[in-house]
Parts: structure tokens; sequence; C-alpha cells
């Protein structure tokens, strides 16, 4: 661990972009050409993140408004990126040699199924595979979710989840997920189960629900958390956290880069993630900016670590604090330290701490720099 961090900090600067990195040119839908996604960040992508996938939110219009929406995505949203824009995207994409796949979220991209096949399209001309996530309501008639499979399918789709959760089953009949799962394994796919865990529903429930069909899919099981729409439509007895203290280093998790629908880059998908420390910058500025010191730290210490290194940090500085007392897991964790700026200043002033210890080989020092309210000072980074 500790010889790659070093690495990372004391890596020396990249090269610029090659000429023609940085696109020129403005589709109408969009503000500014979005420029190279490597660029926003080149210090951080070569020496810490090598992701496989890049994960494009096409819509923010759902079909149903699920009460643990990290998205907070509804049917009365209409915020959709064109194929200009995704054009575009892929473009700016191509700098990071490591990206392979692209995911396509929203919001509910079958919303949108003629601009979908495109985008599908598009993306297999640009070399990538592509996968789809979908709460499968397209799916009522089995029939017409045959046919829609076949298409897609024969656009080059590899890969469908399907997303499904108590909160789902709040506006979707029982019938969908197992019709959703049937025509795409009649399609040729082995669709995986993105199941969103809370009191009382499950991986078990989920398996029931399928019946015969529970061993043709794979299963990504993943806690609810308090992000986005959750964090005030579902009450706490509905969450499960169980972990005083979640381990676990981020290296999977930062596989999957994430672009929300303003353009903001996070290195993570999960819905703990989308959090302003985490920000890699936005595609839409007019340049590119240097990303701070303190993020590539932040990022070096999750990747090698986990956010598990700064928990007790912050205990230490805010002990009475209930917020630090229980998680679902190292995301619900992330979450909550770099949501609120009093733990975030902790975190900035933990990772200078080590990372000036690695520097000259001298242990840390004991204390933690504390204002007049006996909290860390928040000026520390």
């Amino acid at each position: 661990m500790t010889t790659s961090i070093v690495h990372f900090y004391r890596h020396s600067p990249p090269p610029p972009p090659a000429v023609g990195a940085e696109l020129t040119g403005c589709d109408a839908g969009m503000p500014v050409a979005p420029i190279s996604l490597y660029a926003l960040a080149p210090e951080i992508f070569d020496g810490v993140l090598n992701p496989d996938v890049l994960g494009i939110l096409l819509t923010s219009k759902c079909s149903i408004a699920c009460r643990h929406c990290c998205n907070e995505s509804a049917p009365g949203h209409d915020s959709t990126r064109s194929y200009a824009e995704i054009e575009q995207l892929l473009d700016a994409a191509r700098a990071i040699d490591t990206l392979k796949e692209i995911g396509i979220s929203g919001g509910e991209p079958f919303m949108y199924v003629p601009l979908l096949r495109s985008v599908v399209r598009l993306a297999v001309r640009y070399g990538y595979t592509v996968s789809v996530t979908t709460n499968g309501f397209w799916a009522r008639s089995p029939v017409a979710a045959a046919r829609l499979m076949a298409m897609l399918r024969s656009d080059g789709l590899a890969a469908l989840h399907i997303s499904t959760s108590a909160f789902h089953r709040e506006f979707l009949d029982a019938c969908i997920l197992p019709q959703a799962v049937r025509a795409a394994v009649d399609a040729g796919l082995r669709p995986t189960i993105n199941v969103v865990a809370s009191r009382g529903h499950g991986l078990a429930e989920v398996r029931e629900a399928l019946g015969p069909l529970a061993d043709a899919v794979d299963y990504v099981v993943m806690p609810c958390l308090p992000a986005g729409r959750a964090e005030h439509s579902i009450d706490n007895t509905e969450f499960v956290q169980e972990q005083q203290s979640p381990h676990g280093d981020c290296r999977e998790d930062f596989r999957k880069l994430a672009l929300d629908q303003q353009g903001d880059l996070y290195p993570c998908c999960s819905p703990g993630g989308f959090t302003a420390p985490l920000r890699l910058g936005n595609i839409h500025a007019a340049r590119p900016g240097e990303a701070p010191n303190g993020l590539l730290r932040l990022l070096s210490i999750l990747h090698e670590v986990g956010p598990g290194y700064f928990l007790p940090f912050v205990r230490a500085a805010y002990p009475q604090d209930l917020a630090l007392a229980r998680f679902s897991d190292k995301c619900h964790l992330c979450h909550v330290l770099l949501s609120d700026d009093r733990y975030t200043a902790v975190v900035h002033w933990a990772g200078e701490r080590l990372f000036r210890s690695l520097e000259t080989g001298r242990d840390p020092p004991q204390d933690q720099p504390l204002d007049k309210g006996g909290h860390i000072a928040t000026n520390t980074t």
C-alpha cells in the first residue's frame, strides 16, 4: 500500500493531450462541446484510475419514481441527451484507452427506444461493448419484450442489467421482472439483476420472484443508501445499517466512471459516490481545470485502502455524532464522510497527514488541528 500511494503522489506530470484531443464545434443542445475526459484530470488517470467502463446517464426521465432513486428520476423529467451529444461524448472518451464498455442508464433508457438503439449501434461502431440498465417496465407484454430484446441484440447490445427492489415493486407488477429476464435469456443474454436490498427485501425474495429463472441470471446485491430521493423519502427503519466500521478498498468501484446529466464526471457509479469532493470535473467547461492535490490524495487512499481509513479520525473529532455510528457498507460510509463539510475537512487533513509522513519517512503527529470550538480546522488542506 505504501509504495503505490507514494508512487501516485510523486507521479510526474503527464504530457499534454495530443492535438485534436479536445473537441471543437458545438451541438445546439450543448453549452460547450465536451473536452477530452482525460484532460479533466490527467494526473489522476495516469496515477490512480484505470477505468474499464464509462457510465452515461441517457435521460433523467423514468417510467416510475422510486423512493430510493439516487438520481431522483421521474416520469415528469425530460432532460435527455441527444444522439449528437452521445457522439461527442464518445469522441471525448477516446483519450482514456483503458475504456472498453459504455454503460447506458438513467432514468430509464427504454423510455426512448429509437434513441437507445441508435446509441447502442454508435457505441459498437466506436469499438465498445454496450450494457444497459433498466427497471424492465417494457416487459409487460412478453411478446413485445421478446421483440425488443431481439432488436437490441441485433444492434449489438452485450449485457442487460435489471434493477429491482421493494421500491420498484411499489410501481411494477410482480410479473415484470421474470418476463424481462425471459426476454433477455431468449435473446441470448445472461442478464444481471441489481438487487437494492432493504429491510425485509433482498436476494432471497428476488430469487423467489424469478422462480425457475433464478439460476439463469447473475446477481449484484447492493444496500439501499440514504442518497438522492432516499435521503428524504425512506424511513431509517427501512435501511440495513449494521456495519460499525466498513472495510474494503475502492479498486473495483473505480473501474466504472460515471457521467451525470450535468456533465460532471465521477470516479465511480455508486449511489453514494456523487459527492462534490469526488468530482473530477465537468466536460462542458470551457477549459479543463487542474485537479486539486487533495483530490489526488483522496482517490489514492480510497483506491488502496478505502474510506474506512478516515473513519477513526472523523469519529475522534465528532465523537457524539450518531451519523458515524453504523453504515450499510463502505459506499454509505464514503457518502457520509464526503457529504458533510465538517467530516470532509477531517478527511482532507488525514490524507495530507498520511502523505506528509510518507514523504518524510517519519510517523505522523498525533495531535489534530482544532479550531476554537474544538473541531478539526477547515483550512488545513
